[in-house]
């Protein structure tokens, strides 16, 4: 998924609707383990997000790559999180 970009303050938040698409091919591969992860009432998802742009630092714009791996657990009886352990990478780069 890619966004079209925008502005967010600091200490800021920014929600982002998306809509996940699961490969018919890999899940046929791991339906017993999905099976299995219903009939438990939660499923574990694997995430990682990319996020590249400029952090504004008084007159400077500093070019800045981020990667965030997440690892989230939801309740498939009540479709919450029920937790959610996520690990950030952050480096700057100059072109």
């Amino acid at each position: 998924m890619t966004s079209d970009g925008g502005h967010i303050r600091a200490r800021g938040s920014s929600y982002l609707n998306s809509t996940l698409c699961l490969d018919g091919v890999e899940i046929l591969s791991d339906v017993i383990f999905l099976l299995e992860d219903l009939a438990k009432g939660s499923i574990t998802f694997d995430t990682e997000s990319m996020i590249s742009g400029k952090l504004g630092l008084f007159f400077f714009a500093l070019p800045l790559k981020t990667k965030i791996s997440c690892e989230v657990i939801v309740n498939t009886r009540n479709q919450t999180i029920t937790h959610q352990s996520c690990y950030p990478e952050v480096g700057f780069y100059f072109s």
